[in-house]
């Protein structure tokens, strides 16, 4: 993730707060490649993490495959690993729920890949298909009030479905067929993570932004001369920007050549102007600064980039991409 933590920790940790137990699958394959149990069990130490063989016939199959293993007989969430959402209400522990998105609310979200839901006047889900039949999709969280029921019906899809994945939908779908009531949840602030193409555009959304303050968001000062440093007047263009950019997520990085005695006071007037910033770096030369970042393919090139402005002008504005 562009602030350091890894994929599955943006995909779990909103959820923990809501239930008791954590658990995770992992491929034997990736696990002795990656260590990925440790590092799940450093990351979520009350987690509980299954070594599975070999591939899955799909995350329906895993998921039987957790359940029997874990001795779930209760209520549980499936959550894809690879995207990220908020709820606002908790989930009825007697009641199904696929979690939806509204396509209208979330137009960056690509939705080609997308399981689609119909949902009835009385707020029950009729169906779930890949062709575009409302303006709700799957978010990727199915949340099921019996364990059992759903291993129940995942053998009777096996039944009917010899060869293919054998996707959490196609068990849904079963189990509507059998007179389960299924509610749309509707969620929020969806990241979609599924392709390394999402990821890598993804990164590229949040960015960390490094701004001088003098001259740049603040008309020149001095430490001896008028206008003061601590007294010198904000240009609103350049902290609309900034506070812009901070709200979209990105990291904002204050630097000055005002020497560290003057923290307290640089503190005081961003404050009282209401600039929005996650840290501030006192005591930078006076001079040409230089940025020095590494690419990869995970990174790609560029990733430093420069703007020269011209001092007291906001020029910069308008060539933040």
């Amino acid at each position: 993730m562009p602030d350091g933590k890894l994929m599955i920790q943006a995909t779990v940790e909103s959820f923990i707060p809501h239930f008791e137990r954590i658990f995770f699958a992992v491929l034997k394959e990736h696990d002795e490649k990656f260590d990925s149990s440790k590092i799940l069990k450093k990351l979520f130490p009350t987690s509980e993490v299954m070594i599975i063989d070999e591939v899955t016939r799909g995350q329906a199959d895993t998921v039987v495959k957790m359940l029997k293993f874990f001795n779930i007989t209760e209520s549980f969430l499936v959550k894809d690993s690879d995207s990220h959402f908020e709820f606002s209400s908790s989930y009825e522990s007697d009641k199904n729920y696929v979690s939806v998105c509204n396509a209208k609310k979330t137009p960056e979200i690509l939705l080609y890949n997308k399981s689609f839901v119909e949902i009835s006047n009385q707020e029950y889900i009729l169906r779930t298909s890949l062709d575009i039949i409302s303006n709700y999709f799957s978010c990727g969280g199915y949340f099921f009030s019996n364990a059992l029921e759903f291993i129940e019906n995942f053998h009777k899809y096996e039944e009917m479905q010899m060869e293919g994945e054998f996707f959490i939908a196609n068990i849904i779908d079963v189990m509507i067929d059998n007179n389960h009531i299924f509610h749309p949840k509707e969620c929020t602030d969806l990241k979609d993570w599924g392709t390394f193409e999402d990821w890598i555009n993804y990164k590229k959304s949040k960015s960390c932004y490094f701004f001088d303050i003098d001259g740049v968001i603040y008309e020149n000062g001095s430490e001896f001369w008028e206008p003061k440093w601590g007294e010198n007047k904000v240009m609103e263009e350049a902290k609309n920007k900034i506070n812009e950019l901070f709200d979209s997520g990105n990291q904002i990085i204050l630097t000055t050549s005002r020497p560290e005695k003057f923290r307290e006071k640089t503190i005081e007037q961003l404050n009282r102007d209401e600039i929005s910033y996650h840290q501030l770096v006192m005591g930078v030369f006076h001079g040409t600064r230089y940025l020095i970042n590494d690419y990869s393919d995970t990174n790609p090139y560029p990733v430093a980039k420069a703007i020269n402005t011209k001092r007291n002008t906001c020029d910069f504005v308008d060539m933040i991409d």
